[in-house]
């Protein structure tokens, strides 16, 4: 591994350009609001339902509970109480079941799905049988037989991802749920709203480009002008967030407190979903919803430990990993299925016991390698799955697992350790206006990652930092007394490796932080080379 410049770029504008595909003019000027197929024909189908009963049926992460606040909220506004119902992540899994509609199925009611349903074929053809009408909100992939599209029999598909012509497919489930509501509500301000789709829409890693683009922007300009629902207000200043809240904060923060509820608990979702949900005009007290945010922010600390425990003693050498821990939460393996992947620059499923001879297991993938199709390919293994190119969730017989984890391994070649490439070198000297330009093609993420510069530093002392001590850290004060703090998360061992050089060249990312009133600079180092 090398640490090279990227020869195409001189200047940010230019990155940006090329990290996206766009123009910077295109790039500032997205379309906001490009078509959605069926969105209209399902706003109208919804509208005959104005005085019948609706159910909705949510995922349980933080997508799903944003996508269900949204469309409930938005059906209060146009006069609709529906009835909601979010899956129980360990009784009853992912998605929309036959046993969900034995429960909620009643005919001529108008059945609801966000996050979920484009899989559900069994369920909705349960439902259909029932005299259910019904409408699928979706963003997932469709289920792929003998190499064909297997659609459920829903009346209403919205799912970008359903038809390959479509012309923009990075919604989430929540960003699809909001556009839905908005066409249904074209005069409200539903800026609360709106803030719940931005924020499910980083927390679900979708790129940050075009329609996304602007919907997260939007969403951070009014979370910082004091918008979002009640609930996320409370659980926002629980967490005694200071400064401008950014898009780190959405994927890092709060997100995964709404997600940790409905990892460690069965019914823990409808937890984050009835804190969330809160709005304005409900009559729960400023302090109930601060004992809620606090009690959900307990067991997201809860959740990090038993992910560090689960990570102890794994090998983070061995590429394309298939773990199987039978102890292991089943809203966990995701987490140590990411860092898994993360570590070791490969896919990664890990599996955990179920019930009935069955494993459950969930699977993270780097960009070169798209999991989902993966899965496509190993399907007589497989009894349910569902995806994308990132992030899947899969269940196999116990009896399958070791053919599994060979058929995994070799599907997914391993890939040569690429080299590093940076955009620009840091000026140290200049890190106000280096900043300020930064920002203006904020939010980074998915499909438009921050700029990566290359900055050498020389007679520097470095400690190591953290719970375990494991990343390196070095804090210099410049001579225009700004102070800057080089963060490099899990690079003790290849400082040492390199021989605790008293210089080095890093490549990485830079940001400010701002703690206890005191704004700093903080740059995170993605790899170092010795500068000796």
């Amino acid at each position: 591994m090398f640490i090279k410049k990227n020869p195409n770029v001189t200047k940010i504008s230019e990155v940006v350009s090329e990290n996206t595909g766009l123009s910077i003019k295109e790039f500032f000027n997205p379309v906001s609001n490009p078509d959605v197929r069926n969105l209209k024909e399902g706003v109208e189908l919804l509208k005959s339902f104005r005085k019948k009963p609706v159910k909705i049926v949510a995922d349980y992460d933080v997508d799903g509970v944003c996508g269900l606040s949204i469309l409930d909220l938005g059906l209060q506004l146009y006069g609709i109480q529906a009835i909601t119902r979010i899956p129980y992540r360990f009784s009853e899994g992912y998605g929309l079941s036959e046993s969900i509609i034995d429960e909620i199925g009643e005919p001529g009611a108008l059945l609801l799905t966000v996050d979920n349903g484009i899989t559900a074929v069994e369920a909705i053809e349960k439902a259909k049988k029932i005299g259910m009408t019904v409408i699928v909100i979706d963003h997932h992939l469709p289920i792929i037989a003998e190499g064909s599209i297997k659609l459920p029999a829903a009346d209403i598909i919205i799912d970008p991802n359903a038809y390959e012509e479509e012309s923009y497919k990075d919604y989430c489930g929540a960003g699809l749920a909001y556009r839905f509501i908005k066409e249904l509500l074209p005069n409200e301000d539903l800026s609360d709203l709106l803030v719940l789709a931005s924020l499910a829409t980083v927390c679900d890693i979708m790129n940050l480009t075009g329609a996304n683009h602007w919907l997260v922007k939007e969403g951070l300009r009014l979370i910082n002008q004091g918008k979002g629902t009640k609930g996320l207000r409370a659980l926002i200043q629980n967490e005694k967030k200071e400064g401008i809240i950014t898009e780190k904060d959405f994927g890092f923060l709060f997100g995964p407190i709404i997600n940790a509820s409905g990892r460690l608990e069965d019914e823990g979702a409808t937890r984050s979903f009835n804190l969330v949900h809160e709005n304005k005009n409900d009559p729960t007290t400023q302090a109930q919803l601060y004992f809620r945010a606090l009690k959900m922010h307990a067991i997201n600390e809860e959740r990090k430990k038993i992910v560090k425990d689960a990570l102890k003693d794994l090998n983070f050498t061995e590429k394309n990993v298939v773990l199987y821990d039978p102890d292991l939460c089943e809203g966990i393996v995701g987490l140590v299925a990411s860092n898994l992947c993360e570590r070791t620059k490969s896919p990664a499923i890990v599996f955990t016991k179920s019930e009935n001879g069955l494993l459950k297991g969930s699977g993270r993938s780097i960009k070169q390698i798209h999991l989902k199709n993966v899965l496509d390919e190993m399907q007589p293994l497989i009894e349910k799955y569902g995806g994308h190119a990132g992030a899947a969730g899969v269940t196999i017989k116990e009896e399958n697992l070791e053919k599994f984890r060979e058929t995994f391994k070799k599907i997914c070649v391993p890939e040569e350790k690429d080299d590093v490439y940076y955009d620009l070198e840091l000026d140290l000297f200049d890190l106000q206006d280096t900043y300020q330009e930064l920002t203006k093609y904020a939010p980074y993420g998915k499909g438009n990652p921050n700029i990566s510069y290359y900055v050498k530093l020389k007679n520097f002392s470095g400690t190591f930092v953290g719970e375990e001590k494991n990343h390196l850290q070095i804090v210099m004060t410049l001579p225009t007394d700004e102070t800057i703090s080089f963060i490099g998360f899990n690079l003790r061992e290849k400082f040492e490796e390199l021989g605790k050089p008293k210089s080095i060249t890093c490549v990485g990312t830079l940001e400010k932080k701002n703690y206890q009133g005191k704004e700093s600079y903080s740059f995170q180092m993605i790899d170092i080379e010795s500068g000796e």
